[in-house]
């Protein structure tokens, strides 16, 4: 089971690893305080690494936490995220 604590553990790592905008969590943790996996919204700037490495960095940084639980982040550019809000996507 995932904690809202381990939520903040885990995006701890991440903001000191690739220092994002912001990180979202949403799912049942966010809804219920505690779930079976831990599905994170990670927006970064738009001249950060190119998607494929910032994945391969969080996915090294977070390996620690994946012997405990699930974790499925997805990471999406700032100019990205503006470009689905604008279309209309929720």
């Amino acid at each position: 089971m995932v904690s809202l604590n381990d939520a903040k553990a885990v995006s701890n790592v991440i903001v000191n690893t690739i220092h994002p905008i912001s990180i979202v969590v949403f799912g049942l943790v966010a809804r219920k305080g505690i779930g079976n996996d831990l599905d994170l919204l990670i927006i970064t700037e738009d001249n950060s690494k190119l998607p494929n490495e910032t994945n391969l960095i969080i996915n090294k940084c977070l390996k620690p936490f994946y012997k405990n639980f699930a974790i499925d982040p997805f990471v999406i550019p700032q100019s990205v995220l503006n470009e689905h809000h604008r279309n209309g996507s929720p």
